[in-house]
């Protein structure tokens, strides 16, 4: 199971780390997520404890996104359009990105909300990979033989909102759910970063501030 933790926390920071998912309609017939605000609960690798994260997507693509209960309770991330701001409390420090050049590609918001997971969900159901779970209409299933025994992935669509909105993996006979979305409303907000950074305060309290220009 640690090995297989560990295998999600990599896709997890490889997607942040590409960072990015075009503007496009969803393939099949997944809702966008801008314009909404999201409520999720995530595991977190090393941790017993579950985290609730909530997402703000405007209808732009700019995020704002803070985690409101467990491990990482503070930590929070903006994009606005053209900088990208991740605070962490521990160490206590405010990384901003910069770009020289712009992009019409947004900055993605949160792994399970992304395009690509939509994509390749329903990629999964095309192609017979991932199969409606009996007497679960919302809930499909894929199962995969390993070394030790066999993985199984849950994923369950949410008729009322039109999306993914939870991912379990079974694996040696234990089950975790990895993201669920508990809540979802409209937004109709616009995401200013001014709104939720401020630099000279983290200063004062000690903090640190480390730019990265792309």
């Amino acid at each position: 199971m640690k090995k297989l933790i560990s295998v999600l926390l990599l896709f997890s920071l490889a997607v942040f780390v590409i960072g990015f998912t075009n503007n496009s309609s969803y393939a099949g017939n997944f809702d966008p997520v801008e314009g909404h605000s999201y409520k999720i609960i995530q595991s977190v690798p090393g941790f017993s404890k579950k985290q609730t994260v909530i997402v703000n997507v405007d209808k732009n693509g700019n995020f704002y996104k803070e985690v409101i209960s467990g491990p990482d309770k503070g930590n929070f991330e903006v994009w606005s359009g053209d900088e990208f701001f991740r605070f962490m409390k521990e160490p206590n420090d405010l990384m901003v990105i910069t770009s020289k050049e712009h992009s019409d590609v947004p900055v993605l918001s949160h792994e399970f909300l992304s395009e690509s997971t939509s994509e390749q969900i329903i990629k999964d159901i095309n192609n017979g990979q991932l199969k409606k779970a009996l007497l679960k209409p919302s809930e499909y299933e894929k199962s995969t033989r390993m070394d030790k025994g066999m993985r199984k992935e849950k994923i369950t669509i949410d008729k009322n909102f039109n999306r993914p909105a939870k991912y379990v993996l079974e694996f040696e006979e234990k089950e975790e759910v990895y993201f669920e979305i508990i809540e979802v409303k409209d937004f109709i907000d616009t995401i200013n970063a001014n709104d939720f950074v401020n630099i000279e305060e983290i200063r004062e309290n000690g903090g640190t501030i480390t730019e990265i220009e792309n």
